[in-house]
């Protein structure tokens, strides 16, 4: 029997909101760790001097835990439509259970028992209200995890699960768990080797990523098999993501029309593949030129895609479209969906979602080369990944 634990919230951004240390919320805090299911009642909103009663009862998730403050969330839609965000103070609340253990003074109440007093939350069956949703992972979770994996933490399993969980999220915390998986891998392979396959899936969630990884990754066994460094390779992918991101926004802005747009179907990978070999290497060193030209060759298997899909010859397609290509007048054609190199490109993407394809393929690449390093494992890597993404 429990009467549960009185606790109140200091800081609210929906869905999520964060309670410090201070008062009762100490003890919270020191009984949680990210991933629990807290059941709790959220009984008011504070609004200054004045207090509306809510008195619904969740279950949501830990997602970050700090010496110092704990995040929760998921907060189910009628405790978000019923709060004032313009007035709102802070959230009073009493916390029944973590984990199914129930917390707080002993005395009379209700049974405690997980099962007689299971929420209802409108979420699903299992009453977890966006617990198991990718996107309501609360970025700053990740941002903990990444900052002790920077200082030489190992992550636990939990962690390793909410960064795997966070890939499928929103593109700031997606793009930071897969920087934090990658530290991890570069660390300790064994430690990433469960999880790498399902977080490469879960990375390539683009066409155009997947063919990059394939195309990069079968480029970068070629080298490994040459006697190429793990750790060169490594390098010279991160050093080539700025300047290639560049080029990416220095397309958009020569590209006629809308803003922040670049065209699809071969013009733009035909054009950055074009700069990255003819322009000044943005890597120095020989073994690292080799790497410009493998990403150059990578990039232009979206043009070899784009011809088979329409049923053009791939070698004559791209060289059809490479005679059009100049640096005086670039962009100035696509593969049509006919088959026909002509015209002026007329289908287009926003430069940032082109750009998050290259990143993803480039990433999912990075991780199965640091996970597995020898050219063998990365064969049977090679095959696993083309049977999970189809392509």
């Amino acid at each position: 029997m429990s009467r549960g634990l009185p606790v109140q919230s200091k800081y609210y951004t929906n869905p999520w909101f964060e309670i410090d240390e201070s008062t009762n919320n100490k003890e919270l805090v020191e009984a949680l760790s990210v991933g629990d299911e807290v059941r709790l009642t959220v009984d008011a909103a504070r609004y200054g001097d004045e207090t509306e009663r809510i008195g619904q009862q969740v279950v949501v998730e830990c997602t970050t835990i700090n010496p110092s403050y704990a995040v929760l969330g998921h907060l189910p839609d009628e405790i978000i439509d019923a709060v004032d965000e313009d007035r709102f103070d802070s959230l009073q609340c009493t916390v029944l259970a973590i984990d199914g253990q129930p917390i707080g003074d002993e005395g009379d109440g209700a049974d405690a028992d997980e099962t007689a007093a299971r929420p209802s939350t409108g979420e699903g069956s299992d009453g977890v209200s966006g617990a198991s949703d990718e996107d309501d992972i609360h970025p700053r979770s990740i941002e903990e995890i990444h900052s002790r994996v920077e200082s030489g933490h190992t992550p636990t399993d939990r962690e390793m699960t909410t960064l795997r969980r966070a890939i499928g999220g929103t593109w700031e915390t997606r793009t930071l768990a897969i920087e934090c998986l990658l530290q991890v891998a570069a660390m300790s392979p064994s430690r990433a080797r469960d999880l790498y396959p399902d977080a490469i899936e879960a990375t390539l969630v683009t066409r155009e990523s997947r063919v990059i990884s394939r195309a990069l990754l079968h480029e970068l066994i070629t080298y490994r098999a040459g006697g190429v460094s793990t750790q060169v390779i490594e390098s010279d992918l991160q050093d080539i993501l700025d300047p290639l991101i560049e080029m990416i926004e220095e397309i958009a802005e020569e590209t006629p029309g809308e803003d922040d747009r670049v065209p699809t179907d071969g013009a733009t990978a035909v054009e950055v593949a074009h700069r990255l070999t003819e322009r000044q290497s943005p890597l120095s060193g020989a073994e690292s030129r080799l790497m410009v030209d493998a990403l150059a060759e990578t990039v232009t298997n979206l043009v070899v895609t784009r011809a088979r899909d329409v049923g053009r010859d791939p070698l004559e397609a791209l060289n059809e479209l490479r005679s059009r290509q100049s640096d005086e007048d670039p962009l100035t054609a696509q593969i049509t969906a006919e088959g026909v190199v002509d015209g002026q490109p007329t289908d287009d993407k926003s430069a940032q979602s082109y750009t998050r394809s290259l990143y993803d393929g480039i990433a999912a690449t990075r991780l199965a080369l640091l996970v597995e390093r020898e050219p063998a494992d990365l064969l049977r890597a090679e095959a696993v990944i083309t049977e999970r993404i189809g392509e």
